[in-house]
């Protein structure tokens, strides 16, 4: 689909198109974010070709070592049983999924994404090099022909073969802590020919492609790693455009190009164009800086806070400026909502948590003074975003706003005249180098709330051990009292976020059972019309405000920065960076320092 395109997928269906001309016009385009329901069947599938080739019309920079940090995995490769963000992204160099999120060049002369909205996370072929649309059940992909196993042991180079893809799956439901419910609508995948799966649904599942192409699900894996937990857990072996070379618990990983990745620009060189990358566990920003500014990095992420420092330290360097999609929320614990427990039961004291936060300091703070936004239940990164205080949300809008009187009025009306003790839980050991200003959103959250007599103790947990512990972390629902401040990761379709804050995914913190919410979930799971989707979606965000089950804070403007000598691919935040756009990131070795 071309870029004219921003209004999303109405204006795509309302074409007169024959099913040969829509797959043409983008099998696995943005009408892909809704699904495919609208697709007659029978014909053969056309492949969608993903963004490859040189940023511009340069003749591509080939060879050369990237060197960047990256967050510590803490010696935890498999992303199904261990699904955090910094598993995800790891995983991302290395092992393919079916789809992925498309990238695009990134222009030196703005900061801005260059890529726009109508084509954010739109999903196009990794593993898989197209697909077919038998009937609103059932989807036929096509894998890579010349798909092979890293040039490793166990697998030795040998082909992917739709059989791998089977057992993938069945690994992928048996080791998720949350049995996969993001792709719970998939019945089955079998295998169809030489070099074709077939998904089978239960039921018509709109998201599914962009549900594929999430670095938070479906990785592929071969089943030598799979059926050998002991070399899973000791090094990564996949498909994908790197090869996992050495690893330092701490302290760095080193990667080499996979010579047989799939992947080609349209000059016929073999993608990725580096020969292979450095990752370093790096957690002092400043140091970080210090390593960027000698030239012993070729790109980094910048707090917004240190900007103007690191531009004048690097006056030549390339920044880009977006607002991730991420979301910061505050949450409530399970009893509040299952065994009526105050004082979080009753939703005037969480509309007075709300009304007695200062987003606008918050964003400030954040942001270092640059800017950002105000996130409504869906992310202001997040191309579905709607304004919470905009004339869509009406006077719903007041509770986005700062008003410690009002606050005051409605628990003095819920019976705390005097306010209330609570705790506030956070984890201060796990996004210090990927969002560096979680941690002092957290320290500054106290002081507000305790100006409306809401007197919250700050209580930090171990991220590892604690926050995502499938069994009884915070992040996974077990919040026992107080109020917790987290961080939702990156996700490509609103159904994929409301299902995880609202029905029995274990992500839903607080097991919150709305029927009205869980009602329009389950149409906004099978929608197929753009505009209908998003006003389903609306609908949920102002039933979440009304009653401010989840209460979302801000989104500041990031930046992140490359050397001038270097040239990248961008997207919005994904975990899928690995094979998003690292594979196009280009050096020129004439300038390069090593």
């Amino acid at each position: 689909m071309g870029h004219q395109e921003k209004q999303g997928w109405q204006r795509l269906l309302r074409r007169s198109l024959t099913r040969r001309q829509f797959l043409r016009a983008g099998a696995l385009g943005t009408a892909a974010l809704a699904g495919s329901a609208y697709l007659a069947c029978g014909e053969e599938s056309v492949p969608s070709t993903p963004a490859v080739g040189a940023p511009g019309a340069e003749t591509p920079w080939l060879g050369g070592l990237l060197r960047f940090a990256l967050s510590d995995v803490q010696g935890r490769f498999d992303a199904h049983r261990f699904p955090t963000f910094t598993v995800q992204t790891f995983n991302s160099f290395f092992v393919s999924r079916l789809l992925k999120h498309i990238s695009g060049p990134d222009d030196p002369n703005t900061e801005e994404l260059d890529l726009p909205p109508s084509e954010w996370y739109r999903p196009v072929p990794d593993l898989a090099k197209s697909y077919e649309v038998v009937d609103q059940l059932t989807y036929i992909f096509t894998l890579q022909d010349n798909a092979t196993w890293h040039p490793v042991p166990p697998v030795n180079g040998r082909p992917v073969t739709p059989d791998d893809v089977v057992k993938a799956w069945e690994y992928y439901k048996s080791a998720r802590p949350d049995r996969g419910v993001n792709l719970a609508a998939i019945d089955s995948i079998t295998v169809a020919g030489p070099r074709q799966v077939r998904v089978k649904l239960s039921r018509p599942f709109g998201p599914l492609l962009v549900m594929l192409a999430s670095p938070s699900d479906f990785w592929i894996y071969p089943p030598e790693a799979t059926n050998n937990p002991d070399l899973l857990n000791t090094t990564l072996i996949g498909s994908g455009p790197f090869i996992l070379r050495s690893y330092q618990q701490g302290v760095m990983a080193k990667a080499e190009k996979n010579p047989n990745w799939w992947a080609t620009d349209d000059r016929g060189n073999r993608l990725p164009y580096v020969d292979g990358f450095e990752a370093y566990v790096i957690p002092d920003k400043n140091n970080e800086i210090s390593q960027f500014s000698a030239g012993r990095l070729e790109t980094m992420t910048v707090p917004a806070e240190l900007i103007d420092v690191f531009r004048r330290q690097n006056p030549q360097a390339i920044i880009t400026k977006n607002i991730a999609n991420l979301l910061t929320i505050i949450f409530f614990p399970p009893a509040a909502y299952e065994a009526n427990q105050p004082p979080f039961n009753d939703p005037r004291v969480r509309q007075a948590v709300s009304l007695a936060i200062d987003r606008e300091a918050l964003i400030q703070l954040a942001s270092g003074g640059k800017g950002g936004k105000k996130h409504n239940l869906l992310n202001a990164g997040f191309i579905w975003y709607v304004d919470p205080e905009g004339p869509e949300m009406g006077e719903l809008g007041q509770f986005f706003r700062r008003d410690v009187q009002r606050a005051r009025q409605l628990l003095a009306a819920a019976g705390y005249p005097d306010g209330f003790d609570t705790e506030l839980h956070y984890t201060a050991n796990a996004y210090v180098t990927a969002v560096p200003y979680y941690n002092p959103m957290a320290e500054a959250l106290p002081a507000m709330l305790r100006e409306a007599g809401i007197r919250a103790r700050l209580v930090n947990h171990d991220y590892q051990s604690e926050w995502i512990n499938p069994q009884g972390g915070i992040f996974f629902g077990g919040l026992r009292s107080g109020m917790a401040f987290a961080l939702e990761t990156p996700v490509p379709h609103p159904w994929n976020q409301f299902t995880n804050q609202f029905t029995d995914n274990p992500r839903n913190h607080s097991r919150i059972r709305d029927p009205e919410i869980l009602r329009l979930i389950e149409q906004l799971g099978q929608e197929t019309d753009f505009d209908r989707g998003r006003a389903l979606a609306l609908e949920i965000q102002r039933i979440n405000a009304r009653n401010m089950y989840y209460i979302p804070l801000v989104g500041p403007y990031g930046f992140g920065a490359r050397q001038p000598y270097t040239r990248a691919y961008a997207a919005p935040t994904s975990y899928g960076i690995g094979s998003e756009s690292t594979p196009y990131f280009q050096i020129d070795t004439s300038r390069q320092r090593l």
